[in-house]
């Protein structure tokens, strides 16, 4: 496996060099190269750590693991972007992947915002021995995830809030305080009044304007890839056969491609089967190929007369504008007469 992955990592960085920059902008790309760094990885660390021993291993054993969930991951992942060339399933793995780009881009625009929510929940609550608030990333951790609806305002802000005003109060032999569980944990809210001010705010801007706002935004782009699916999947098919040609060597090329194709459509061609085979329908098609030119010729004439309907309609009238605007024109009184004859 490792020399399989080594060597496709020699072939896309040659396919790379060889394409250029525009082969880099494909996810398929980046996709199929993460997942066999991952299993070079986790084969080069397997290798290492059973050749020496465990301690002595140019880096540590545990990478092993995480490198292999990363391949499997991407090998799945890649799977998934590679069914975008199949018509039947192509429009929505396209959908998908329109739909994650506009939450990405989204997303990067207003991180800023996320951050400022994580800086605050951080200085807020940091000391107030909650566990997903004490360092910085796992604050950014626990407010992305209370974007998504895991809010749990009660076990993170209520019942510590209450604890504390008890407490403070001296009144811990309460049985409120006493029954509640809540208490005998450590966590508290040392500012509440900011605390909860910023909870409403972030409760207004965050899961109520934002993710609205991607919904609505995954909403259009749903529409817009369905209208638009149908060429990419041409264009990457295209795109496809751009880098195979690309690929192969020229004297390959030579033989195989056709700068001219002639086909004569009125010669007899031995099918073999096939053509035994058409001949128990060859007397419905000659009646068929019989019955379309007559309906065909019905067709034509009948839109040929609503044209020239059309067009002694619109003569009379623009005869009729030139007599009102005194333009003079190299029409006749007898052209005139015929052209409101024909349109009546």
């Amino acid at each position: 496996m490792a020399v399989f992955a080594a060597l496709n990592i020699f072939l896309e960085l040659l396919s790379i060099c060889r394409h250029g920059i525009k082969y880099c902008k494909t996810i398929d790309t980046w996709v199929w190269i993460a997942m066999n760094i991952s299993c070079l990885t986790a084969n080069f660390f397997q290798i290492t750590a059973r050749l020496y021993k465990e301690n002595t291993a140019v880096v540590s054993y545990a990478l092993v693991n995480p490198s292999l969930a990363n391949a499997v991951f991407m090998g799945w992942l890649y799977l998934v972007v590679m069914m975008r060339r199949f018509d039947a399933v192509g429009l929505y793995v396209s959908m998908f992947l329109e739909i994650l780009k506009t939450l990405l881009r989204v997303l990067f625009v207003f991180s800023a915002l996320i951050i400022a929510f994580t800086l605050a929940f951080f200085v807020l609550l940091s000391n107030g021995n909650h566990v997903m608030f004490s360092t910085f990333p796992l604050s950014f951790v626990r407010t992305f995830t209370m974007m998504l609806g895991d809010l749990d305002f009660m076990n993170s802000f209520y019942f510590p809030y209450h604890c504390d005003y008890m407490e403070s109060n001296n009144r811990t032999d309460t049985r409120m305080y006493i029954n509640m569980g809540e208490c005998k944990y450590s966590r508290r809210v040392p500012h509440p009044y900011a605390t909860f001010t910023m909870v409403c705010v972030f409760l207004v801007f965050i899961p109520i304007v934002m993710v609205n706002l991607l919904i609505g935004l995954a909403v259009g782009d749903i529409a817009l890839a369905k209208k638009n699916a149908h060429l990419k999947r041409l264009s990457m098919q295209v795109q496809n056969h751009t880098n195979i040609e690309k690929f192969l060597p020229a004297c390959l090329l030579r033989r195989v491609n056709k700068t001219l194709v002639v086909e004569y459509p009125n010669m007899n061609k031995s099918a073999g089967f096939v053509s035994f085979i058409s001949r128990f329908s060859r007397h419905e098609r000659n009646e068929d190929a019989r019955q379309v030119p007559g309906v065909e010729f019905d067709d034509v004439v009948k839109c040929f007369n609503n044209v020239s309907s059309d067009v002694a309609e619109m003569k009379s009238m623009m005869s009729l504008l030139c007599s009102r605007l005194k333009i003079k024109t190299g029409i006749t009184e007898d052209e005139e007469a015929f052209g409101i004859l024909a349109s009546q």
